[in-house]
């Protein structure tokens, strides 16, 4: 996992999904004080958790697997990165007091892989004092995968429907199997995940007591647009600023929400506390 982690940008949707989760970091930086605590939960390789090190802030780099720890340590160490606090937990058990941070991540969806979300986002909601900028497994944008693979190996869409309606994938374990044999879905086909649409992660938010600021589905506009225009984009430094630009827009639109990039299938929210302190 950790090998594909760092290779994940080479598929160009997932290089325009992050560029699009970074700009939104760096949109709500200017009110995070220099030196200021950065919990990463979920941090996996450090994509997220290593620049903002770099840049001076006191990163917590959290993440369940040990593998991904070390993943990160060993980028940190060779990019002469310091001032990361690496530590094993998991997203719905944090260890940190109360309002411990001026900045939350919770990236990559990792709050849809717990056995209760709910609990997560009540986690990451008590120990922020500034921004929380989270993402999750959208129902949307995931639903088109598990048709894909039903209609491919003659199912009836039972399972696809039954998603829809709940946000649980419950599939026999031998459906699971086969599907990854379906070209093109890279055996990543029914994990063990809870997708939300925009209102149930928004109403997660709102009963810690969080103000929704902006939802997105990053990897909207990318995903409709094709990799092979999205490779000619990215060859080229103007275009791929401007295809971000008016990505960042369009991935915002009310209508657009919840399709996401085909890998991630996310929603991103950014929540302010009731009562937010800077620095």
């Amino acid at each position: 996992m950790g090998g594909r982690e760092l290779k994940r940008e080479r598929d160009p949707e997932m290089r325009v999904y992050t560029d699009l989760v970074r700009r939104e970091i760096e949109r709500v930086l200017p009110a995070i004080p220099a030196g200021a605590p950065v919990l990463d939960a979920g941090a996996g390789p450090g994509r997220y958790s290593l620049p903002l090190a770099a840049r001076g802030y006191r990163v917590v780099h959290l993440d369940l697997s040990e593998t991904m720890l070390q993943v990160g340590r060993r980028q940190a160490a060779r990019a002469g990165i310091d001032g990361v606090e690496f530590v094993a937990g998991s997203v719905d058990n944090l260890s940190f007091a109360d309002r411990s941070f001026a900045l939350v991540l919770c990236l990559d969806a990792p709050i849809s892989y717990v056995p209760d979300p709910r609990r997560a986002v009540a986690e990451l909601a008590r120990v922020a004092r500034g921004r929380i900028i989270l993402s999750v497994v959208s129902r949307s944008g995931q639903l088109p995968v598990g048709v894909r693979a039903e209609a491919w190996l003659g199912s009836h869409l039972r399972y696809s429907r039954r998603f829809w309606q709940t946000g649980c994938w419950e599939v026999p374990p031998a459906l699971a199997r086969a599907a990854r044999w379906v070209p093109g879905l890279t055996g990543r086909l029914f994990p063990p995940v809870v997708a939300f649409t925009p209102g149930e992660i928004s109403g997660l938010l709102s009963d810690t007591g969080c103000r929704v600021e902006k939802t997105m589905a990053p990897g909207s506009l990318a995903r409709l647009v094709g990799r092979r225009a999205l490779r000619r984009i990215l060859r080229h430094p103007i275009l791929r600023e401007e295809f971000l630009a008016l990505a960042a827009e369009f991935d915002c639109r009310p209508e657009i929400l919840g399709l996401g990039a085909l890998r991630a299938s996310g929603l991103l929210v950014v929540a302010i506390p009731e009562r937010e302190v800077i620095g």
